[in-house]
C-alpha cells in the first residue's frame, strides 16, 4: 500500500512540476548519445593507454578497438525514423449504390 500511495503522489507531483515545454524523447535521445559518446571516449582512452610493446596481437587488438570506438562516434543515424502518412493503406469508399 505505501508503494501505491507514493506512486501516486509522485506521478502528481510530476505532472504538476514538469515543464511543459520538455519534449522527453528529444532530452532522453540527447543524454543517450552523450553517454554512448563518454563510454566510447573512455574506452579509446583506456585503448591509447595500453602499452602493448612489440606484442603484435595487442597491437592489433587495440587498433581494432580504437576503429571500432571512431565509428561509434561518427555514427550519426536517427534514434526513430517517424514514417509520413498513413503507414497502411487506406480502403476504398463504398460506392454509391442508393440512386
Amino acid at each position: 500500500m505505501f508503494l501505491l500511495r507514493s506512486l501516486f503522489w509522485l506521478g502528481l507531483a510530476f505532472i504538476l512540476i514538469v515543464p511543459r515545454d520538455l519534449d522527453l524523447t528529444q532530452a532522453a535521445g540527447k543524454l543517450a548519445s552523450s553517454a554512448a559518446r563518454a563510454g566510447a571516449e573512455a574506452v579509446a582512452a583506456q585503448a591509447n593507454a595500453a602499452d602493448c610493446g612489440t606484442d603484435l596481437a595487442c597491437a592489433g587488438g587495440r587498433a581494432m578497438v580504437l576503429a571500432a570506438t571512431e565509428q561509434a562516434l561518427n555514427k550519426a543515424t536517427p534514434a526513430a525514423v517517424v514514417p509520413e502518412g498513413p503507414s497502411i493503406p487506406l480502403p476504398r469508399p463504398r460506392p454509391d449504390r442508393a440512386s
